[in-house]
């Protein structure tokens, strides 16, 4: 299994984005998280950025924890072999940091 965390934070310059993705990565310090791209403004949402990091062990485990990060918020699709669950933040929700609004844990073979 192969994990991807994909997260959508809000960030006022480029500079607060690389300090956002440092906050991150020592969030998620236990999934051994690798960025695989650097942080972009998100076109659509220009006061998010985007963050993306390969977790691993790529384990229904770390899947599982990955999403205790956060109680409530998530929505769950796919099935055993793929999915993906989607967290969107609520009043009163975080997950990982305040500044992150949404986010995608996707889970593939």
């Amino acid at each position: 299994m192969a994990l991807i965390l994909r997260i959508f934070a809000e960030c006022e310059s480029g500079e607060r984005a690389a300090a956002v993705a440092s906050d991150l990565a020592a969030a998620l310090a236990a999934f051994r998280p690798v960025a695989s791209m650097e942080p972009a403004r998100y076109r659509k949402l220009p006061e998010l950025f985007e963050f993306s990091f390969d977790l691993s062990p790529g384990t229904r485990a770390t899947f599982d924890a990955v999403l205790a990060c956060a109680a409530d918020g998530w929505v769950h699709t796919g099935d055993e072999e793929h999915g993906s669950s989607v967290w969107n933040r609520a009043p009163g929700g975080v997950f990982l940091l305040p500044s992150v609004r949404w986010a995608e844990l996707i889970r593939f073979d």
